[in-house]
């Protein structure tokens, strides 16, 4: 029977318990309680100061009567490598760090489930605790930044096409995401009235975010863009 995952750190940990002992440098604790980040009740685990920095911002995340987190919470979120890389993790495939220009490959094409997809912009954000474990290849959650998004792979394929070839004509991420062209010609007037009516649905959603954030892989021009 296949395993399910309920808070994503679980399902990473299977992947960095055996690097537990590098990853975190603090010592063991005991007691009764819950995990302030998954809930998970634990007698074994880490001192929540032990692993979260003074400097960290979404202490809403975390249960505030507890102060210990079981061993999976603690050992994903002290992997530097999970804020520094894009990565999906899957329980069938194991793990994935990307590049930017290989973000539409994955997006369209994600691993088997149960798996979690992470794509950053900053390399520095927390993002594994934010998203959810998906069971589904067709229709997924992301986690773009501080952005969950529900990806709908057969829904935004076309977008994505049109989004390219809009991109490689010369029509910058900027005026795609506003809809404030500056056509040169009648010809240029009627293609991009063609193009918007495919695109305008996802202005102002974070879908569009991420599909503009994957076309980094091209430049205008069709110049191959660097990672950031």
């Amino acid at each position: 029977m296949e395993s399910r995952y309920v808070f994503p750190t679980h399902l990473a940990y299977q992947f960095l318990k055996d690097r537990e002992s590098q990853v975190v440098k603090a010592n063991i604790v005991y007691g009764d309680g819950e995990c302030a980040l998954c809930g998970q009740r634990v007698s074994e685990g880490y001192g929540v100061g032990d692993i979260v920095s003074g400097a960290f911002t979404n202490w809403d995340r975390f249960a505030p009567w507890s102060r210990i987190l079981c061993r999976p919470c603690a050992v994903a979120f002290k992997a530097e490598e999970l804020r520094h890389h894009s990565f999906w993790i899957s329980a069938r495939d194991g793990v994935k760090f990307f590049a930017k220009q290989e973000t539409a490959r994955y997006l369209f094409d994600p691993p088997e489930p149960p798996f979690v997809f992470c794509v950053t912009v900053s390399h520095k954000k927390h993002m594994l605790f934010r998203t959810k474990v998906n069971y589904s290849r067709k229709s997924f959650y992301v986690q773009f930044e501080e952005q969950t998004v529900l990806f709908d792979t057969e829904a935004l394929k076309k977008p994505f096409e049109v989004l390219q070839e809009m991109y490689l004509s010369g029509v910058d991420r900027a005026a795609i995401q506003t809809g404030e062209y500056k056509p040169k010609s009648k010809v240029q007037v009627e293609k991009l009235l063609a193009w918007d009516t495919q695109i305008e649905r996802l202005r102002g959603r974070p879908e569009l975010n991420l599909l503009l954030y994957a076309l980094g892989g091209v430049l205008s021009g069709g110049k191959v863009e660097k990672e950031e």
